[in-house]
């Protein structure tokens, strides 16, 4: 269709036909699964006085996690975090955005963009969730917790694949729009 016209038509549609939003989808895709994979890495540490006292990754916070204290001076005792839904909320937006912007579509693309921002977001809350917890425990003024690289890469990753899906939706609408209105506006051959 776009070797039968000549023009700028002609290069936006070359420009953001069907190559360009298979390209972003696996872009899309890969992201949110390198985001899904970042939970495996370090998402908070609790420090108290700048002695790291617990490393939490995101398996622990959407599975749980029992600690066990070895101070010397005192008897070993076991602490259960319990999981946090929220984790286990950002990791399933996660999957379905990969799941989305793995099939084609403006639509899907829009449904990887939607789950994704959500995704993103919901990590955010989270982070403020967690600092509040640790704010609110019986020797909370002398905690301080920090975002590790695993929370702010799966949290990058996730803004980026938003960002790029939705690049990809825009695309595919323009890509779906281009022929009709280049046939009404064509002049005739003949």
């Amino acid at each position: 269709m776009a070797a039968d016209r000549i023009g700028p038509q002609a290069e936006d549609e070359a420009l953001t036909g069907g190559q360009e939003m298979k390209d972003g989808r696996h872009l899309t895709v890969g992201l949110n699964v390198a985001a899904l994979l970042c939970f495996f890495l370090t998402f908070f540490t609790v420090s108290c006085q700048e002695e790291r006292v617990v490393s939490l990754t995101g398996v622990d916070l959407v599975v749980g996690k029992t600690l066990e204290s070895n101070a010397s001076f005192a008897p070993s005792q076991k602490t259960r975090i319990e999981p946090t839904p929220l984790a286990a909320i950002a990791a399933l937006l996660a999957a379905v955005a990969a799941a989305a912007g793995a099939g084609a579509g403006a639509f899907r693309a829009w449904v990887a963009a939607a789950t994704g921002g959500a995704s993103t977001f919901t990590l955010l809350l989270l982070k403020d969730r967690i600092v509040g917890d640790v704010a609110r425990q019986e020797m909370g003024e002398m905690l301080t917790v920090r975002a590790e690289s695993g929370f702010w890469i799966a949290l990058l990753a996730l803004l980026g694949a938003s960002l790029l899906a939705i690049r990809t939706a825009l695309t595919g609408v323009r890509a779906a729009e281009t022929p009709s209105s280049a046939a009404h506006h064509s002049p005739d051959p003949g």
